[in-house]
């Protein structure tokens, strides 16, 4: 195990500094060409990776020596040698783990192969690490062909015997298969194979494959369409959502730039029924098209990164039918959300908690009601969204992209603060509970309910009771209840949007007593058991 003093440690559970740090070891593994705007990885990184070739002569190593290699990818002037310790801890090598036995002691050791392959997938821009894995296959003279190798004849063997395309390979062989016949590294080849993966083997030695998909990208050039679209778009996609510079990405970038461009009207040659227009162009932008010139002046402006022929060529796939060469705007910004990058689990929950953080550090504890009190009804759209955001505290450092992960999450104001609550312990939702149920038996009432009058509860209310704990003025808590309190239809308060105010306070409340604090003294909870 690799040991941390304890400000690492303490660093290590710090959201907004583990964003922070991902971005700064993104910027020295990713390099984005100033000419083309091709991402591709860094010199230091391929230059490392191309010396493990040979899976055989690939040997574990402690995880504290990782670091040496790190090094060698990541200066010094960008990330310390602190945040190098962090980073691996951070990533997942101990799923690779190696255990031998040193004098007494278990060691762990992992194959540097595996640090190159986390770092690999620690990297949003996987579809286009994955089109750089393509031209090192496309550049093989002669074309190899599965009749050429034994394990070529396998491959092709094991596709007619298991009729669906999920194939079961031994990850060793094939690793040396990919190596030595296309000239790949052994942590492209992982890759590779964990992009064509449908799910674990039956043995840890072993792993699902989608036979067919894998053949495709290994022997068919040029790529058939229903393979060759989704790439491109892909490419397409995760560029517009790497954000260079002070510019916006994600979908404000791709709309930010389609005002900057000529737009012709199609709406006499778009079937209304077919699509819904999108809440984020309205209608003006949904009746609108680009031809193939601006469409190129589109990408250009995005910087995508595809090759001149590449965008003509997406150009096609995405265009109507019909007599006019046009790309609809509104089939343009479905196939960019059907997609869009997803975040990892641990990533997405480092960029929900940080965002969370910054609302609440900027808000205080009313920061997500008053955030919930910002938002329309109904679905957001994304200007509304991340604007919302901003101007709740969330600053640049977490991107527009990142903001939009959310949004897939959370489409509304309601689904949005109940993300950002994070879990509600069991311990403070029993308490909600019980002044609930306290407050509904002291309301003088013949009717039976499942709910309480807004103004009943706010009488119960009392918050010079816990002053210090409040922060913020009774007034102030009192007006941000009654709006939250009432969903302007009815003065009755049921228990889920009682539970849902509370759940959003607790959230900015790191410390129990102080949560318990301020509903029994302020609804007097003491006084009525």
């Amino acid at each position: 195990m690799i040991a941390l003093d304890s400000t690492a440690e303490s660093l290590q559970r710090d959201p907004q500094y583990l964003l922070r740090l991902y971005h700064k070891v993104i910027q020295c593994i990713v390099k984005c060409d100033p000419s083309s705007f091709v991402r591709t990885l860094s010199p230091g990184f391929v230059q490392i990776d191309s010396k493990y070739r040979v899976r055989s002569r690939v040997k574990p190593t402690e995880l504290w020596l990782l670091k040496g290699i790190l090094r060698q990818i990541i200066p010094a002037n960008i990330v310390s040698d602190r945040e190098l310790l962090i980073l691996l801890t951070l990533l997942p090598l101990e799923e690779y783990k190696d255990s031998k036995m040193v004098g007494e002691s278990t060691d762990i050791c992992v194959s540097p192969v595996t640090l190159l392959h986390c770092l690999r997938n620690l990297c949003p821009m996987r579809v286009s690490l994955l089109r750089e894995i393509l031209r090192t296959i496309e550049r093989i003279t002669p074309r190899p062909h599965p009749s050429d190798s034994v394990y070529g004849k396998t491959l092709l063997a094991k596709l007619r015997e298991e009729k669906n395309t999920a194939c079961v390979f031994e990850t060793a062989p094939l690793i040396d298969y990919l190596t030595e016949t296309f000239d790949l590294t052994i942590s492209e080849s992982l890759f590779l194979i964990e992009y064509c993966s449908t799910g674990s083997g039956p043995t840890c030695d072993t792993i699902l494959l989608d036979g067919a998909y894998l053949c495709v990208l290994l022997y068919q050039h040029p790529l058939p369409v229903d393979v060759h679209f989704p790439l491109l778009m892909s490419v397409f996609t995760e560029a517009v959502g790497d954000p260079i510079g002070d510019t916006h990405s994600g979908t404000l970038a791709l709309l930010e730039q389609l005002h900057h461009v000529q737009l012709e009207s199609c709406s006499d040659i778009i079937s209304r029924d077919k699509f819904d227009i999108s809440i984020d162009i309205g209608e003006e932008l949904a009746n609108s098209c680009l031809t193939a010139r601006v469409f190129e002046d589109f990408c250009k402006g995005l910087r995508v990164g595809l090759l001149t022929d590449e965008v003509r060529q997406l150009f096609q796939y995405l265009r109507l039918e019909g007599p006019r060469e046009v790309v609809s705007v509104k089939i343009l910004l479905r196939e960019f959300v059907r997609h869009f990058s997803p975040a990892g689990e641990s990533l997405f929950g480092i960029v929900e908690e940080a965002t969370r953080r910054y609302i609440v550090k900027s808000g205080g504890i009313l920061a997500l009601p008053r955030l919930h009190l910002s938002l329309p009804d109904g679905f957001l759209p994304i200007t509304t969204f991340i604007s919302s955001l901003r101007e709740a505290g969330v600053p640049d450092l977490v991107s527009d992209v990142e903001l939009e992960w959310l949004r897939f999450k959370a489409r509304d104001r309601f689904h949005l603060i109940i993300l950002l609550c994070g879990r509600f312990p069991g311990n403070r939702e029993a308490l909600v509970r019980q002044l609930f149920d306290q407050i509904k038996n002291l309301e003088n009432t013949t009717t039976k309910s499942e709910g309480v009058n807004v103004e009943h509860v706010l009488s119960q209310f009392h918050p010079e009771n816990a002053k210090d704990a409040l922060v913020v003025s009774g007034e102030e808590w009192r007006h941000v209840m009654s709006c939250c309190f009432s969903d302007g239809t009815s003065n009755i308060l049921t228990f889920d949007r009682f539970l849902y105010f509370w759940a959003a306070v607790s959230a900015a409340c790191s410390d129990d007593s102080v949560f318990t604090m301020i509903l029994w003294r302020c609804f007097n909870m003491h006084a009525k058991r």
